[in-house]
């Protein structure tokens, strides 16, 4: 029972960080596959390719953990100084507030006699008054900031999980060999997360991993060509 109950727990904070895992499944495929496709193009060396993997993988996987904390642990701070303005407001001056409340259940459907029973019970519990404002009236979910550390460990894992993909190919086969079965498992792996993101969000999977391939490996295809254009420019061969 307790494994099942930690299992759920996982699942439910998995969900939770769900942009977080696709941002940095998807930021670590084509990134670290344009980094590499690029150094393997040049030095054609192998080494080299898994070394530069590493680092890129690891740097950037903790770039991106510590960068999702502290947006995240902002974004709370600022939200949480927008709630306590609002609390303050309402204790101050609560006519108006009662108003804010009204025309938010009556835009649900309740009659005036309704709105008039609930937004005074409302009223009576200052806590419910203010989360039902900073929800509908601030759009701020209760909650949310408790979740900075939580993202931050999804974004990281995820980035080292996907990043790795493209690194694989280059430990077990040659260079030449490799650089395809590296692009070509990336894009595989660019589907599979677009098909499962569509399957949770319940729309059409197919469509869903065919767009995250094309567009992800679109934006990775016109990185490089950009980075050869440069380097041509600049009489730099990579």
């Amino acid at each position: 029972m307790k494994q099942n109950a930690r299992a759920r727990t996982i699942k439910s904070k998995f969900l939770e960080s769900i942009r977080e895992v696709i941002f940095g499944m998807e930021d670590g495929l084509v990134s670290t596959l344009g980094v590499i496709t690029g150094i393997a193009a040049g030095t054609e060396n192998s080494f080299i390719v898994v070394l530069t993997g590493f680092v890129v993988v690891c740097v950037e996987s903790l770039s991106m953990a510590a960068g999702t904390y502290l947006s995240s642990k902002s974004l709370h701070q600022i939200e949480r100084a927008r709630v306590r303005k609002l609390q303050h407001d309402i204790t101050k001056n609560p006519l108006p507030h009662k108003r804010v409340l009204s025309r938010v259940y009556e835009a649900h459907g309740f009659t005036k006699r309704e709105v008039r029973m609930i937004v005074d019970r409302v009223a009576q519990h200052k806590h419910v008054w203010t989360e039902e404002l900073a929800l509908h009236a601030l759009h701020i979910v209760p909650g949310n900031g408790r979740r900075a550390r939580q993202d931050a460990f999804f974004m990281g894992i995820s980035y080292i999980v996907a990043g790795s993909i493209p690194v694989l190919p280059y430990l077990i086969l040659p260079l030449s060999v490799a650089m395809i079965f590296s692009i070509f498992s990336t894009v595989a792996a660019l589907f599979i997360l677009g098909y499962g993101k569509s399957i949770l969000a319940k729309i059409h999977p197919w469509r869903g991993g065919v767009e995250m391939m094309l567009v992800s490996s679109g934006a990775a295809a016109l990185g490089f060509t950009i980075g050869k254009l440069v380097s041509y420019m600049f009489g730099v061969h990579i």
